[in-house]
């Protein structure tokens, strides 16, 4: 079963949460994007962590150009296109590669 789920900004502090109720329902995390994360804090970082350590691909983690919107919280991440405005682009971006 797959659903597709998106977490933005600080809402990604709840992604290893996400993560472990899609998993115990039957879902896959294959859908599950995390969009410039503010991996400036340690709390939301240790969480997408969780979150791939858990099966988010990392490929599905979209980060900007600065830590506060995910540049290295995990590596092999994907980059957001450096669209104006930046921040709210990155939900344009990810839209469309869910869309695919």
């Amino acid at each position: 079963m797959s659903i597709a789920v998106e977490l933005t900004g600080l809402r990604s502090r709840y992604s290893n949460q996400i993560a472990e109720a899609l998993t115990s329902k039957g879902y896959s995390l294959d859908y599950m994007y995390i969009v410039e994360p503010y991996a400036a804090s340690i709390s939301v970082s240790s969480s997408i962590i969780s979150a791939v350590n858990k099966g988010v691909p990392n490929r599905n983690v979209m980060v900007g150009s600065s830590r506060s919107v995910g540049k290295g919280v995990v590596s092999g991440t994907t980059s957001t296109p450096n669209w104006n405005p930046r921040h709210c682009s990155a939900l344009t971006y990810v839209g469309s590669v869910i869309s695919k």
